[in-house]
């Protein structure tokens, strides 16, 4: 009788490992630079993600600055955009600069937020009604 309900097991087994691979854990996502990213690139990614978003801890003096290297800061600053924009894949692309991880890239005093979302900063250049 067991034999009866293996196939089940194994297409429960098989759509559950799927849909892991497809989406992020729900205890959290992050997108943080991807490795062997241009410098070119992700200096482009900082600068057009701190017109929209904090990234005050990688300045210096913040939580997030040591270590001050370029990965590092994108890092942040990808996972901040992404945190504040819908959390899909597709904030998380930046010309393939990014990558999703469900390994949360906090360390020390620097905290990455994963699911619960961060506020992005107000938008002075939209009109107001």
């Amino acid at each position: 009788m067991a034999s009866l309900h293996r196939p089940q097991i194994i297409i429960f087994l098989s759509l559950s490992l799927l849909y892991h691979s497809f989406f992020p854990s729900a205890e959290g996502s992050w997108c943080i630079a991807k490795k062997g990213a241009s410098e070119t690139q992700l200096a482009y990614d900082i600068d057009y993600i701190c017109q929209t978003v904090e990234c005050g801890p990688t300045q210096p003096g913040g939580t997030c600055f040591i270590p001050d290297t370029l990965v590092s800061h994108a890092s942040y600053a990808l996972n901040a955009y992404y945190q504040t924009h819908g959390m899909h894949a597709s904030d998380c692309d930046f010309f393939g600069s990014a990558v999703l991880t469900d390994t949360d890239p906090s360390y020390g005093p620097c905290y990455y937020p994963g699911i619960k979302k961060i506020e992005a900063k107000p938008d002075h250049n939209k009109s107001k009604l």
